[in-house]
């Protein structure tokens, strides 16, 4: 296992952000806000790479029907008088399948990074809550029943893989609904927006 997925390296890192995260927050005298910290934790290279691989398969996913259209356009050729030459045929046929194989392969870089983020978020969380409960007071502990504890451990930290991986839709959607829309404007021209 690579050592930035075990829990020690998780928990010590967002451990020691989070501690100096509540004093300067304390001292302003606002809550601390445990979902800004969790992004700030993992620094901008890795959101970088993440929302740069989504974006890119995002696109790519929209390579192969336009070649299709293309491939289409050259089939229907050689119903006229001037065909295009074969070799163009061969050309958009190969790009859509390596188009289809390049966004496959981004997409599985996007979904193993934000895999291995959620997982280092939930083992640092789940870890967190565990040392906090071990150290609560006789009197906390009657505010706080095992079963809530256990509660924030298994679910409302799972919570965290289902967030990193929605997360980064913020950016994909917006991309894809636009590249749609204009695809369909293409098409269609102003009737395209009729289904919008």
């Amino acid at each position: 296992m690579p050592p930035h997925i075990r829990t020690q390296f998780s928990y010590t890192r967002i451990s020691q952000k989070w501690d100096h995260h509540v004093a300067k927050r304390v001292a302003k005298g606002k809550k601390p806000f445990l979902f800004g910290l969790i992004l700030q934790s993992f620094g901008i290279q890795q959101w970088a790479y993440v929302v740069f691989f989504k974006i890119l398969a995002s696109g790519l996913a929209f390579v192969a029907p336009q070649l299709m259209s293309s491939l289409l356009d050259f089939i229907s050729s050689y119903d006229t008088a001037t065909p295009q030459p074969v070799a163009l045929g061969i050309i958009l046929a190969f790009g859509m399948f390596f188009s289809t194989i390049a966004s496959s392969i981004i997409d599985g870089q996007f979904n193993q990074r934000i895999v291995i983020m959620s997982i280092e978020a939930r083992t640092a969380l789940v870890s967190m809550i565990y040392r906090k409960a071990l150290k609560l007071s006789p009197v906390a502990k009657q505010t706080e029943t095992p079963g809530e504890i256990n509660n924030h451990m298994s679910v409302d930290a799972e919570r965290w893989s289902h967030a990193f991986s929605q997360l980064s839709r913020c950016f994909s959607i917006p991309l894809e609904a636009g590249i749609a829309t204009w695809l369909l404007y293409r098409q269609l021209g102003w009737s395209g927006f009729g289904g919008v």
